[in-house]
């Protein structure tokens, strides 16, 4: 339920408490958000305490990287957020990868393991 919370909605509220998630600020974390497999590598071992098969990591990369696309793809929606992060249309784009990723990456069985 929390995974399709923070695939959904920025800020959960109730019962007197909120939590907030920003996905852009959770990848700037990363060392190099633009590139694809770095971004997927880092974030599986921020959220996921054990190490990922390559098939899971390719399942995660599915997840940000929709199906028939390229890991270039990615870089390029990333940069064009980048370079004007008040553009809406790139804005969206890179928050519906990144949360349809971090949903991906709070649902398969090993975060759950935590």
């Amino acid at each position: 339920v929390l995974a399709d919370y923070v695939a959904g909605v920025p800020v959960i509220e109730g019962r007197g408490f909120s939590i907030s998630f920003d996905a852009f600020e959770l990848a700037k974390q990363t060392s190099n958000p633009q590139d694809a497999p770095t971004l997927i590598k880092e974030f599986a071992e921020f959220l996921l305490p054990v190490d990922l098969t390559k098939k899971q990591l390719e399942y995660l990369r599915l997840n940000l990287i929709p199906e028939g696309y390229e890991d270039y793809h990615w870089a390029a929606v990333w940069a064009a957020y980048e370079l004007d992060p008040n553009n809406e249309e790139n804005t969206n784009i890179v928050n519906t990868l990144l949360r349809t990723f971090i949903r991906a990456c709070m649902n398969i069985a090993e975060y759950h393991l935590v």
